[in-house]
């Protein structure tokens, strides 16, 4: 794994700490195991490989579409590092893949209803 791709990978799963992300480590893991402070720390070391389970940007249902212009458009109206953090953080909770790390191979797309 580059330097660079280590570094999108640990920006994104510290942001996705609060949600209980699930994660597959060193490729044996079941898909129930969810990420902890812990699995970050061995990550930074470089003792384990880990990738998130997450859902496609395409995967979005109406109503969170609905939800997303929403939030999108009331963010219009703070600073733009405020916006950008609060709808950031949205996709996070809702375990969507907002720096495109499925296509880059850091991260699995998950199982449809994983995280119903």
């Amino acid at each position: 794994m580059t330097q660079r791709n280590k570094e999108l990978i640990l920006v994104d799963l510290c942001a996705r700490l609060p949600y209980e992300v699930k994660i597959q480590v060193n490729e044996w893991t079941s898909l129930d195991t969810v990420l902890k402070v812990g699995h970050v720390a061995r990550l930074i070391n470089g003792d384990i490989e880990l990738k998130p389970y997450l859902r496609p940007m395409n995967s979005m249902t109406e109503e969170e579409e609905k939800e997303f212009k929403k939030i999108v458009y009331d963010s219009m109206n703070v600073d733009d590092i405020s916006a950008s953090v609060y709808v950031a953080d949205w996709l996070y909770s809702k375990h969507l893949d907002a720096h495109g790390l499925i296509p880059k191979g850091l991260a699995i797309e998950a199982p449809e209803g994983m995280y119903k």
